[in-house]
C-alpha cells in the first residue's frame, strides 16, 4: 500500500470550488487556477472602449447545503502556468495573484450558470495592448490566467463543480469604437 500526502490537480476538466464545514473533519476549502485563451487572433480596432467583461461558468453539480450563499472571487494570476509542470493540491498560489479580486459574485450551489462581471480596468488592459491579441503565446505572456476561490463562510457551506471545457463556460468582452 502506498500513501501520498497530496493529489495531482493539473490538466483538470473541472474546477472544484467551495468552503465546507464538516462536524467531523472540520473546514475544507477548494479553489483552483485556470488559463483562458483567445478564440482567434483579434483586433479591437481604433479607439476601442470597454463596456463590460463577464465570465460564465457552467455549474455541473454540488455537494452540501443548497441554500448556502457563496461568493466567488476571481483574481488575476501573476505567474506562468507551465503545461509540463505537475501541480499538487497543496500548491499555494496566494503569492502569485493580484492583491484584490478583479471580479466577484454571489450565488447558491443550485445555480446552473454563474456569471461574474470582471473589472473594466482589467478589460481595458486587454484591448489596449493589441500586440498581445495576435497569438496565444503572446496572450498568455500578458494574461496568465485566474485564481478562483470563494469567501470563507460561517455556516456549513458547499462545494460546486464547474465544467471548464464546455461552450457554456466562456468569457466575453463587450466594447465599442
Amino acid at each position: 500500500v502506498e500513501t501520498r500526502d497530496t493529489l495531482v490537480t493539473d490538466h483538470a476538466n473541472f474546477g472544484i470550488l467551495g468552503d465546507f464545514v464538516d462536524p467531523v473533519f472540520g473546514r475544507t476549502r477548494a479553489s483552483f487556477m485556470t488559463q483562458y485563451r483567445l478564440s482567434s487572433p483579434w483586433e479591437p480596432g481604433y479607439n476601442a472602449e470597454v463596456d463590460s467583461m463577464k465570465i460564465f461558468f457552467l455549474n455541473d453539480g454540488y455537494y452540501g447545503n443548497e441554500l448556502t450563499k457563496l461568493t466567488i472571487n476571481i483574481y488575476e494570476l501573476l505567474m506562468d502556468l507551465d503545461p509540463d509542470t505537475t501541480y499538487y493540491a497543496d500548491f499555494n498560489a496566494t503569492d502569485s495573484i493580484s492583491e484584490w479580486p478583479i471580479g466577484s459574485a454571489t450565488f447558491i450551489p443550485t445555480d446552473s450558470i454563474i456569471e461574474v462581471f470582471l473589472s473594466k480596468t482589467y478589460a481595458r488592459r486587454i484591448i489596449q495592448d493589441t500586440a498581445d491579441l495576435h497569438t496565444q503565446a503572446d496572450f498568455l505572456k500578458a494574461f496568465k490566467g485566474f485564481y478562483i476561490n470563494v469567501s470563507p463562510l460561517s455556516n456549513e457551506g458547499a462545494f460546486i463543480r464547474l465544467n471548464l471545457l464546455v461552450s457554456e463556460t466562456y468569457i466575453v468582452l463587450y466594447y465599442h469604437n
